[in-house]
């Protein structure tokens, strides 16, 4: 299989490609539909206020909402967002969708030079990269834009080095190169900072190969590596002036950290969610229903698919796997030590291009007629999975971020009066306690993020309409807390299965139906409930929260049927969520 021909590949753009960025395109266009997520609400205040253009630098100069991080051109891309729509969510998502279009141009470069794949593979992965379903929170978010940003000057970086080493001969087109990747690796660095994982890349890709570890290929990977080195050492010393301490991220406070089996499960979610993306339905009967046979499905696939591969590599050897499996190995750390599908979007770049060279190298070794209509089938049965669970997904998210929206205003208009009550009489912030919080709706998220900035943002348009247009609810002075979530997983039936009891003045009994498409969560926090994917609620077990208790009357592995929920604090004001509406529960 011929998959390297270096002297003849060059940068052209044809029509197949512009046919593939098209498709794209229009695959993920329902995106457009999609409103403001919690997220959103909570970087755009994080950033605020913002009212002109000299607002667009200042997330260089200031810390990240998340301390851990640091990040200011994917913020600096909010911040020029919000200038040019104000609160349009349609220019936002306009920006996600066309910054993934020019990720998908890459992903074709990338796999025809770095990875050296046929222009067809190259094609071919560039196609799926395109449509891929597990990018889906990508795309419908504005945070995980980030995501996006770092794969775009992450693939640039490779291609300006690959670019100056064919530029032999030329010491002016080999230094503008380099610059180049330079300017492109500080972009990747300020969008994220698993962009630092290019360095490695580039020496395992271009220099030191488990075929070519000697002298001569250590020192070109000196030489390459010193100036990115420096940049790199510059960028960590900024870097750590805007963060904490390092051990106190997400990842590495995950469970994974500590148990080798948790790295195992965290890297076959990776996996099996970047090229099969189930809906959080499917996924929750999986793992609580269905979790011995789904193993035993997906051992026994993994297994035919590698004997399959092992018979097709005959004469060929793996060397054809090596440069994409280096690139999704290592941009792919974090989704090891804690699986979130939009840290997938990096590596599925080497993801596809192992997707398009396995389907290539089958095809080579079996071409009977039967064979080459098993693949056709497969291959166009999966590409039409994507593309209508883009589809699907994307109206999913516009249907939770609409009821989002309705949530906000709703209240806005029971919570504002409170509000300017409470601050005409006191000096300490108003206290909200929110006994449920309608978390997700299918598999998109409602409240489940950013509820204080989601409440800040209803009482701010209600009191102060001119700072909310700026984004500035620095004068709403409350602070909120929740107990319970709430998951329903099948979108058109909604939060309806909920039921609510009041037991006592400060007690409340929530049930849902046990084999129902309704699940209940105790509110854990984001560290316990991203970070960590190893919890299983047991019957009678309690969670003492903030401000309240949570008593697990009904657990079913890592989701409940029936809490109870016991307000401790009689200062806070509970809020009560039931079926589609909220209240005061006093």
């Amino acid at each position: 299989m011929n998959t390297t021909t270096p002297e003849k590949r060059k940068f052209g753009i044809d029509i197949t490609l512009v046919g593939v960025l098209i498709y794209a395109f229009f695959v993920w266009a329902a995106a457009l539909r999609v409103q403001f997520s919690g997220d959103d609400f909570q970087y755009l205040h994080s950033l605020a206020p913002i009212r002109e253009f000299g607002d667009i630098l200042k997330p260089f100069f200031m810390h990240d909402i998340n301390p851990s991080v640091f990040r200011p051109l994917a913020n600096l891309t909010f911040v020029s967002d919000f200038l040019l729509y104000g609160w349009d969510p349609l220019g936002f998502h306009l920006t996600n969708l066309l910054l993934h279009v020019i990720a998908t141009a890459f992903v074709f470069f990338t796999a025809r030079n770095i990875f050296g794949l046929e222009r067809r593979l190259a094609i071919g992965a560039a196609f799926l990269f395109g449509i891929l379903g597990s990018h889906d929170f990508n795309i419908l978010t504005s945070t995980a834009r980030a995501d996006i940003l770092v794969a775009i000057f992450t693939m640039a970086t490779l291609l300006c080095e690959w670019k100056a080493d064919k530029a032999i001969g030329s010491t002016f087109r080999r230094f503008v190169w380099k610059l180049f990747g330079l300017i492109s690796m500080s972009l990747a660095l300020f969008s994220k900072e698993v962009a630092i994982m290019i360095l490695p890349m580039m020496v395992l890709l271009f220099d030191i190969t488990p075929w070519s570890f000697n002298r001569k290929a250590l020192v070109a990977a000196i030489k390459r590596l010193w100036p990115y080195v420096i940049l790199t050492a510059a960028w960590y010393v900024y870097h750590a002036y805007y963060t904490g301490a390092p051990s106190s991220s997400q990842p590495l406070q995950s469970d994974a950290m500590s148990s080798p089996a948790a790295l195992v499960r965290n890297a076959l979610y990776g996996i099996g969610y970047m090229f099969l993306p189930l809906d959080l339905k499917t996924a929750t009967l999986i793992l609580t229903q269905y979790k011995i046979p789904a193993l035993i499905v997906g051992v026994g696939l993994i297994s035919g698919m590698t004997l399959l591969l092992i018979r097709s590599l005959k004469g060929i050897g793996i060397r054809v796997f090596y440069a994409p499996f280096v690139f999704s190995l290592l941009s792919g750390l974090l989704v090891v030590l804690s699986f979130e599908r939009w840290r997938l979007y990096t590596p599925s770049v080497g993801g596809v291009a192992l997707f398009a060279l396995v389907f290539g190298l089958v095809g080579e070794r079996y071409q009977s007629r039967w064979a080459a209509n098993t693949r056709r089938l497969f291959l166009y049965g999966y590409l039409i999975f994507n593309s209508i669970h883009a589809v699907l997904i994307c109206l999913n998210w516009a249907q939770s971020t609409a009821r989002l929206t309705r949530y906000k205003d709703e209240l806005g208009k029971l919570l504002t009066p409170l509000s300017a009550t409470w601050e005409a009489g006191h000096m300490a912030p108003l206290d909200l306690t929110f006994i449920d919080v309608p978390s997700k709706l299918g598999s998109a998220s409602v409240l489940q993020l950013g509820l204080e900035d989601i409440v800040k943002q209803a009482v701010a348009e209600g009191r102060y309409p001119r700072q909310a247009a700026q984004c500035d609810v620095r004068h709403i002075n409350l602070e909120t807390h929740s107990a319970a979530e709430v998951y329903a997983l099948d979108h058109d039936i909604g939060f309806d299965e909920l039921r609510v009891s009041r037991i006592s003045p400060n007690e409340f009994d929530l049930q849902v139906p046990p084999t129902g498409s309704t699940v209940l969560i105790p509110a854990l926090g984001f560290v316990s409930g991203v970070a960590r994917r190893d919890w299983t609620l047991k019957t009678g077990e309690t969670v003492q929260l903030d401000r309240a208790t949570v008593v697990i009357e009904k657990a079913n592995g890592p989701t409940a049927s029936q809490l109870l929920v016991r307000i401790n604090d009689t200062n806070t004001v509970p809020i009560l969520f039931e079926k589609d509406d909220f209240s005061i529960a006093r």
